[in-house]
């Protein structure tokens, strides 16, 4: 989840990872540390993370999928992400074309895994 505490706050989908963050500006440094912290793991070292919101993970994962309320801010850290090869080449980067906005609009409720209400911006 790229967005903000308050929105994700509010809604977000099953099994995303929040970062917790006040601030767009935050995510790119909560990523960073995100993806060391899961390098660390992988290659059986303890993590000196200091960022508290950053979770452990038990198992890396197989991909990373972003997503954001329009599609803006995911595709901005999905290019983040790649240029700075956060992530092991074999994890596949991806975000969420057209955001939680196009998901909600293209999903039937009853197969959505969104949960809450989603916050949108003038």
């Amino acid at each position: 989840d790229t967005r903000n505490r308050y929105e994700t706050e509010i809604g977000t989908f099953v099994n995303a990872v929040d970062p917790d963050t006040f601030s767009f500006t935050e995510f790119p440094e909560w990523m960073r540390q995100f993806a060391e912290g899961i390098k660390d793991e992988r290659d059986g070292k303890r993590s000196s993370l200091e960022l508290v919101s950053v979770p452990s993970i038990a198992n890396p994962p197989k991909a990373v999928a972003m997503f954001c309320t329009g599609g803006i801010r995911c595709e901005k850290s999905t290019s983040f992400v790649l240029s700075r090869k956060l992530f092991p080449e074999d994890v596949p980067i991806y975000h969420l074309e057209g955001g939680i906005l196009a998901y909600l609009a293209n999903v039937p409720e009853e197969e959505s895994m969104w949960r809450g209400e989603c916050f949108v911006f003038d």
